[in-house]
């Protein structure tokens, strides 16, 4: 008996010796490979080296010396959590990590958890609500959004009911939230506020019913009222320009406009910006860029003539028409460097030698688009 059952004892001992080895060698082929680090003060961290001196390893994260490691399954802004959670490295000393989510510390934790977008963190203790706040609150809670960010002054805000407000704007009654004064379903104090139609301003500030933009001059449809501060702006013919630079007698000027003895506006072929303070002079009444023209005689005339267009040749040059800066040079165009297209009629373009080349009367980047006094095509490159 035991010798007939002594060869099926082999078997299966064999068995599971092949097994056990299967097992094993498998275990093996799964493992991550060995990592050389270079020199005794590196570490590895999985399957990565670092820098013992100026990181740490954090459960398979390296982090530099100082930060901390955030097991991260929330979005902190909205709270929808992450397909997959991730390791994050933080510097304690401005975020922190509650319930799984990161946020700046102190801005945006409020008692052990991070604050949601539409939340504020009343007395380091309450967190409150902020209901319609891109309407409602427009001005009061971006207000002390901005200051709850970065100066921390949210201390004027309270909390009716779980729900924030804001007393200077506000009361709570039954913890019902009112409006102190109500303009057109936006929340104001007439203390420091005025409303006309729907629009909020403060008590330093004026109204002006916009029709027209006062760069351009388009028209807006529909009007709307505009808060402007009247020691800086004015509100001219239902626009709004900065005052006294962009205003012209009783009137706002275009981007092409300048103001010449604080009554005449001229109209000049560049914007405003182009020119010097008392470039623009006035002769017999008519306005003149005294960079290019003279006046003698009451007559208008150009300091030099390139094909009709004045130029100064201290700064300029021109050649058949067309103008350059002195610093520049002429090419006769007659064909395009990318396609070799042949141009009809052929015409002058100003280049700079610096980067540019004129070869074969094409004009192309140089060196990178330019071979042996000659432009390459879009199909051809440097060998």
């Amino acid at each position: 008996m035991f010798t007939s059952s002594a060869p099926k004892e082999r078997v299966r001992v064999w068995i599971i010796l092949a097994l056990c080895t299967l097992t094993n060698v498998q275990s093996q082929s799964t493992l991550s490979p060995s990592v050389s680090c270079p020199g005794s003060g590196f570490g590895v961290c999985g399957n990565q080296c670092y820098n013992q001196s100026t990181q740490q390893c954090l459960n398979g994260t390296i982090c530099s010396r100082g930060q901390q490691l955030c097991v991260v399954k929330y979005e902190t802004w909205y709270g929808y959590p992450y397909s997959s959670p991730s390791n994050q490295c933080y510097n304690p000393t401005n975020q922190s990590c509650w319930n799984n989510s990161l946020c700046e510390y102190p801005y945006r934790s409020c008692n052990q958890r991070c604050l949601r977008y539409n939340e504020l963190c009343i007395n380091n203790m309450t967190v409150c609500t902020m209901i319609n706040w891109y309407y409602s609150y427009y001005y009061s809670y971006y207000y002390y959004y901005y200051f709850s960010f970065y100066n921390y002054q949210v201390s004027q805000m309270k909390s009716c009911n779980g729900i924030c407000y804001d007393p200077a704007f506000q009361v709570c009654t039954n913890s019902t939230i009112q409006c102190i004064n109500n303009c057109s379903g936006l929340c104001y104090n007439s203390s420091s506020q005025q409303c006309l139609n729907g629009t909020v301003c403060s008590r330093s500030q004026q109204f002006c019913f916009v029709k027209y933009d006062s760069t351009y001059g388009y028209q807006y449809n529909p009007p709307y009222y505009q808060c402007y501060n009247p020691t800086n702006q004015s509100c001219l013919n239902n626009s709004i320009c900065d005052y006294p630079s962009r205003s012209c007698n009783q009137r706002c000027l275009r981007y092409n406009e300048l103001c010449v003895d604080n009554m005449t506006v001229c109209n000049m072929t560049n914007s405003y910006n182009n020119y010097q303070v008392g470039q623009v002079k006035l002769c017999n009444g008519t306005c003149y860029d005294s960079a290019v023209q003279v006046c003698t005689n009451g007559i208008i005339r150009c300091q030099n003539n390139c094909s009709g267009v004045c130029y100064n040749s201290s700064s300029q040059q021109c050649l058949n028409g067309t103008l350059c800066s002195l610093s520049q040079q002429f090419c006769l165009v007659k064909y395009d460097s990318w396609s070799g297209y042949q141009y009809n009629p052929p015409f002058y373009q100003c280049y700079n030698p610096t980067y540019q080349a004129c070869f074969n009367n094409s004009l192309c980047d140089h060196p990178s688009r330019s071979c042996n006094q000659r432009c390459l095509r879009y199909n051809e490159i440097i060998s």
